[in-house]
């Protein structure tokens, strides 16, 4: 019995190095993920429209909105996308001249989710560009 109980002991003992072992030494070395939450610095066009980098930023002409939370929030492929990086539909135009609408919302809301209302409340005004996604109206 106490050699039975003596072999479950070193065992128990045994198991934490084996596995220690077998991760090898990349793991060990692996630093931690940084994940970056909290503000982004404010863009180049956020002066000439009154914007402080606290609240949600609509330009109805190109259906898309700004965060510094999420960056640049817009419909793309069938779905709303965020990245901090602007859409390259957008990149080549001047966003200081823009018409942009601030949004009594927190920086941690999903306006998209009431784009309909926006695009009533804010109508979009007709665009020589094209390529420039619309989101259902349904």
């Amino acid at each position: 019995m106490k050699k039975g109980l003596w072999a479950v002991v070193v065992i128990l003992f045994c198991i934490p190095f084996f596995s220690y072992a077998q991760r090898g030494r990349d793991d060990i070395r692996r630093k931690p993920i940084k994940v970056e939450t909290g503000k982004h610095p404010t863009p180049k066009w956020a002066e000439a429209h009154g914007y402080k980098n606290d609240k949600f930023v609509y330009f109805p002409d190109y259906y898309l909105f700004y965060t510094p939370v999420r960056g640049y929030v817009y419909w793309s492929n069938n779905d709303w996308t965020s990245s901090q990086a602007m859409p390259a539909y957008v990149n080549d135009m001047n966003l200081i001249g823009a018409r942009a609408e601030i949004l009594n919302v927190p920086v941690a809301a999903t306006p998209e989710q009431d784009f309909k209302r926006y695009y009533k409340e804010f109508p979009s005004e007709p665009s020589p560009r094209s390529g420039i996604p619309v989101p259902p109206m349904k």
